[in-house]
């Protein structure tokens, strides 16, 4: 090893960089990795996607098939067909998925770390590279938002491969590429680095560095291409369906991968808000990113160059928002800050060593400070990890707590109640629900409901509702929500399905789980859009064609009165307009019922944008109704209300 790897503050003969010592550094990041990954996650369970993996790994191996519910078409419903393979030896093995899969990404995210140290003290030494893994195993926020899922295995793939590269081990670091690529799509990636640095970098006559690229690629490849032809032989297609679901909505459903959550991964959450801090630490950051440029023939250098790549995928692409998504990128930037404070305290060192001895301390305080703020992120984190296992010990309450779960159990106790065995279930989040309720939990996300993706989404957003005509749904009441808004809206929702629990989330919202109720729908009274309101006031002016009542509306409460009416006392009213507007705005009607148009009475109906929208709300006054005032459009715009009527929900 150089000289610039030896503690340079020791002796020579005081070196402590020997095998005894890194074997020794490697089994206590190891170990303190473990403890902290198992502290927060062990009884955790996993996030609610882990729980799709959980689920097509169990119905594969009690031999239906990887299928999302029994007698359902086969779908590549998670993005890791290894991982479900894996999951489903388990299953077969007799153990219990979701505390098994926990446990593996404890075990990965462990390997990650010592993997990172081997890496960095390879080719910078044990300063740096036990600066680097013990702040990654400080660190459980990798292994917190991926729990269950399996980024720690994709990670330690994706670092092993690289580690066997640096070690010139080309046959086996392809194939640990292709079986990463396998795991997760992303892997694809490190596949073509390895040959364009190999073949940049290596120092063989050109025609031997092909042969080698060529033959030690070749194993990896046929993996990858056998991987391939199988997926798309049994599902008709190599490419996940979470990949294709995700393209139906934009980033207001599933959030975009931006930067300024990694603050939040490195900083808020072990209790720092200070920006100069952040901006210190990303400074350090992009010193160590220069280092790796500088030795970028070095193979280690390939999985920095991997996470950047990942990063920019994600940003480029616009890649879903997502924590699981961060977290194989987080040890790169471990490593990379850590370079930048030993990169630091060198170029230091050698400048206090250039000048006179009473001001030379003087140079290395910057770098001094640089060390006091790895060493006191490193604290900041085990602290917050001792935390977070007070707060949620070994991730229990994360387990017993989940909504989503809690929202399966109201299901499974009613079905108890009803003598029900199998039921159809409609949801936005189906993980938890899909592993608990037997029979078929359609997505209205699409991620394992390939025909979602074809015709529901926002082409159809009653396609569930319709075509399987669900027992439940578990949905959040949010009219303004473009995959299920729409129908929670229409007159066969508002009809036949009523409230059976609900959770409260942020923002005034709630979780609920709904039943079908098995109501009648009986029309009462429609109002004739081809008569004129009995008067209409100077804020709006209206023509009546062929399509309905078409209203201009300047924006400031424009009325339209109808007089006479006379709707007779309905027990359960429903009240449905189906209009189509040209701006985003919100319906207004108003009933007399008796006593003029008071503010208990008025109903509020959104319409999410332009085009045409169903909108039904139930009414909560059952006096008779004398008289109708309609303000159709909320700001300035062109409404067109095609029909509106008023119907009753009789109990079967």
């Amino acid at each position: 090893m150089s000289s610039s790897h030896r503690a340079i503050w020791l002796p020579k003969a005081f070196n402590l960089d020997t095998r005894r010592v890194v074997a020794a550094t490697a089994t206590v990041i190891a170990a303190a990795s473990l403890v902290g990954n198992l502290a927060i996650n062990a009884l955790g369970g996993g996030v609610d996607d882990a729980f799709i993996t959980y689920t097509l790994a169990r119905n594969l191996a009690e031999g239906h098939g990887i299928v999302w519910y029994e007698g359902g078409p086969r779908v590549f419903g998670s993005t890791t067909i290894m991982y479900t393979l894996l999951l489903a030896g388990v299953h077969l093995a007799g153990g219990y998925i979701p505390t098994v899969s926990v446990m593996i990404g404890a075990v990965a995210w462990s390997l990650v770390n010592v993997l990172l140290f081997l890496l960095v003290h390879h080719h910078f030494g044990l300063v740096p590279a036990a600066s680097a893994a013990l702040l990654a195993a400080a660190s459980t926020v990798p292994a917190w938002t991926s729990r269950g899922m399996e980024t720690g295995l994709f990670t330690l793939l994706i670092l092993l491969a690289v580690y066997l590269y640096a070690k010139d081990r080309l046959t086996l670091a392809w194939v640990v590429a292709a079986v990463a690529a396998l795991t997760r799509p992303e892997g694809i990636l490190l596949l073509p680095l390895l040959a364009v640095h190999f073949v940049m970098t290596d120092r063989r006559p050109y025609p031997d560095r092909f042969k080698t690229l060529v033959l030690s690629a070749l194993p990896g490849m046929v993996i990858m291409s056998s991987g391939a032809t199988a997926l798309w032989l049994y599902f008709g297609s190599p490419i996940p369906n979470p990949m294709v679901a995700k393209t139906m909505f934009d980033e207001i459903v599933f959030g975009r991968f931006n930067l300024s959550y990694y603050r939040g991964l490195l900083f808020t959450r072990i209790g720092w808000y200070d920006a100069e801090l952040f901006l210190a630490f990303v400074a350090l950051a992009g010193a160590g990113a220069l280092q790796v440029l500088l030795r970028i023939r070095d193979r280690a250098s390939v999985f920095y160059i991997w996470a950047g790549g990942y990063v920019a995928i994600f940003l480029v692409g616009g890649g879903p928002h997502m924590p699981w998504y961060y977290s194989p990128s987080l040890p790169a930037i471990y490593g990379l800050f850590a370079l930048g404070v030993w990169g630091f305290w060198l170029v230091a060192r050698r400048t206090a060593g250039d000048l006179p001895r009473s001001i030379a301390p003087v140079a290395t305080v910057p770098a001094l400070l640089a060390w006091a703020l790895l060493i006191l992120h490193i604290a900041a984190s085990v602290h917050g990890t001792r935390l977070a296992f007070q707060d949620n010990p070994f991730g229990r309450n994360s387990w017993e707590k989940d909504d989503r779960r809690a929202l399966g159990q109201v299901i499974l106790k009613d079905m108890e109640q009803r003598g029900l065995t199998r039921v159809n279930v409609w949801a936005i989040e189906v993980g938890h629900l899909g592993w608990m309720i037997p029979g078929a939990v359609h997505d209205a996300l699409g991620l394992v409901s390939p025909d979602v993706v074809r015709y529901g989404g926002e082409k159809d957003p009653s396609y569930i509702l319709r075509t399987y005509s669900p027992d439940y749904a578990v949905l959040w009441d949010a009219t303004g929500y473009r995959p299920t808004g729409p129908a929670l809206q229409s007159l066969e929702f508002v009809g036949k399905y009523e409230p059976l629990a609900s959770i409260p989330l942020s923002g005034g919202l709630n979780y609920v789980v709904y039943r079908k109720n098995g109501s009648a729908i009986v029309p009462r009274w429609e109002l004739d859009v081809s008569t004129p309101p009995s008067t209409i006031n100077e804020m709006a002016s209206y023509e009546v064609g062929p399509e309905g009542l078409r209203v201009k509306s300047t924006g400031d409460d424009p009325q339209l009165v109808y007089q006479g009416v006379d709707i007779p006392a309905i027990d359960q009213g429903i009240l449905c307009v189906w209009a189509t507007t040209d701006t985003p705005g919100v319906f207004h009607g108003y009933f007399d019922f008796g006593a003029s148009y008071h503010a208990e009475n008025i109903y509020l109906l959104p319409m999410r944008g332009p085009g045409t929208h169903e909108m039904c709300t139930l009414l909560h006054n059952i006096a008779p109704i004398r008289g109708l005032r309609i303000d159709p459009l909320d700001r300035p715009g062109i409404v067109t209300i095609h029909r509106m009527t008023i119907s009753e929900k009789l109990q079967n």
